[in-house]
């Protein structure tokens, strides 16, 4: 059994998945000990304010990107790379769609390479491969697949190449299993309307 003064520590020491998981441990096994209970409410709260600060500085840093991106310098490619970085780890797939289409407006060049000669991989592929993947996530399946389509002809070297094929097949799955399921719904709609 894990001691109260454990939990504490690992809140103490940063690592509050661990707290949790303790902390409800304490509280499951002796539910009258509300110091674990109003603890582990505590670190939640914290964790909650916490994400809710790291949306508004994402946003606002991707925000700023924006603003201020400038095509014809050096370093353009990789502020963008990182705008598309943070906006994936944080799960927000239409920011990173919003995004895209914002660089899009500002008029940057789909030929240019990223980063520069030593590594020639070109916005075009990368907001492409981002723009797909982000309509997977968001389960856009028929963008995905007509997307997914273009972007392997356009790019079949890509190291993005596996990763895109893998959504088309995932989205043409998930399409194939819906339509067979209205199919049966469909049917099943008739045998009790017969019946």
């Amino acid at each position: 059994m894990v001691s109260y003064s454990e939990a504490l520590d690992n809140i103490d020491q940063g690592l509050e998945e661990e707290a949790i998981k303790e902390l409800e441990e304490i509280s499951e096994s002796n539910p009258g000990f509300l110091f674990a209970q109003d603890k582990l409410q505590q670190v939640r709260d914290n964790i909650k304010v916490l994400e809710q600060e790291r949306e508004r500085l994402i946003k606002e840093y991707v925000d700023n990107i924006l603003l201020n991106i400038d095509f014809s310098t050096e370093g353009w490619g990789m502020a963008i790379n990182n705008a598309w970085s943070s906006l994936m780890s944080s799960f927000r797939y239409q920011a990173m769609l919003n995004f895209n289409e914002e660089l899009i407006k500002k008029g940057v060049d789909l030929n240019a390479n990223m980063f520069g000669d030593a590594y020639p991989i070109k916005a075009g592929e990368m907001l492409s491969y981002y723009n797909i993947m982000a309509h997977h996530q968001l389960k856009h399946h028929e963008e995905v697949i007509n997307l997914g389509q273009v972007f392997m002809q356009a790019y079949p070297v890509s190291n993005y190449f596996i990763a895109i094929k893998a959504y088309v097949d995932q989205s043409l799955t998930e399409l194939e299993a819906r339509r067979e399921g209205a199919k049966r719904n469909e049917l099943q709609t008739s045998i009790e309307t017969f019946l």
